[in-house]
């Protein structure tokens, strides 16, 4: 089984909804790493970004599951857009996942006005091609998100997750 995930970046501390705080990730993370062990699955598809999406790199890494990272821009943009500002801490994990993951596939998406929603449809495909070569072909989806978040990217992974017939389970980074 392959495991394909999308999920809210950790928040900007001015942020005044709560999405995601940092006080939680340790807590998702844990969630995460569960999900993982329980399901044992073959690899992760992810993007990289700060926050829930370098926490199941990670979480993948430490159960010495094979990652198949993609990103929808070139990797020091993606990393000066989605992860940098995050601080140090998270530039170091990207770095650590990109070194580790078994696949990178890099999509310039920066021309799209959407690349977010576009970047969506990559990931799940890439998803789809790991599972044709996998010992078992099922793909599962990890999301992480507010349960009321129906308007979000991570919102859109969901639906064209379950859309595809794959399970989809959620993880509120409010109560994880």
């Amino acid at each position: 089984m392959i495991v394909v995930h999308a999920g809210n970046r950790i928040d900007d501390p001015s942020r005044p909804d709560p999405r995601f705080p940092v006080e939680n990730q340790d807590a998702v993370y844990q969630r995460l790493v569960a999900l993982l062990d329980t399901h044992q699955p073959s690899g992760v598809v992810s993007a990289a970004a700060a926050g829930s999406d370098l926490l199941i790199l990670c979480a993948a890494q430490e159960l010495d599951i094979s990652t198949h990272i993609v990103l929808p821009l070139r990797v020091g943009r993606f990393r000066a857009e989605s992860v940098s500002d995050q601080g140090e801490e998270w530039t170091r994990r990207y770095s650590a996942a990109i070194d580790w993951a078994s696949s990178i596939r890099v999509d310039d998406l920066a021309g799209d006005d959407e690349w977010y929603i576009t970047g969506n449809d990559v990931i799940l495909q890439r998803a789809a091609e790991v599972a044709r070569i996998a010992p078992d072909p099922r793909v599962e989806a990890i999301v992480v998100k507010r349960p009321e978040d129906e308007t979000s990217v991570t919102a859109d992974f969901a639906r064209k997750a379950s859309n595809r017939s794959w399970v989809v389970t959620e993880i509120d980074p409010l109560n994880p």
